[in-house]
């Protein structure tokens, strides 16, 4: 199992993927890519959280 700060770091990363302005790469990308891919990360992100064990809160998430 990796450690707690690695996923959470992960989790940081697909977080800001899912931003609407990445994710439809400022109203560039096409809808279909943009619904696939979002598809794709929250898969991810959930597969992470199921790894860690819990949902991190924001504060945790982005250190506050």
């Amino acid at each position: 199992m990796r450690d707690k700060e690695t996923i959470l770091n992960e989790l940081r990363s697909v977080e800001n993927h899912l931003s609407p302005e990445n994710l439809c790469c400022d109203g560039e990308a096409p809808r279909s890519w943009v619904i696939k891919e979002g598809r794709r990360l929250n898969t991810l992100k959930a597969k992470l959280i199921q790894e860690l064990g819990y949902e991190p809160g924001y504060k945790e998430l982005y250190n506050l």
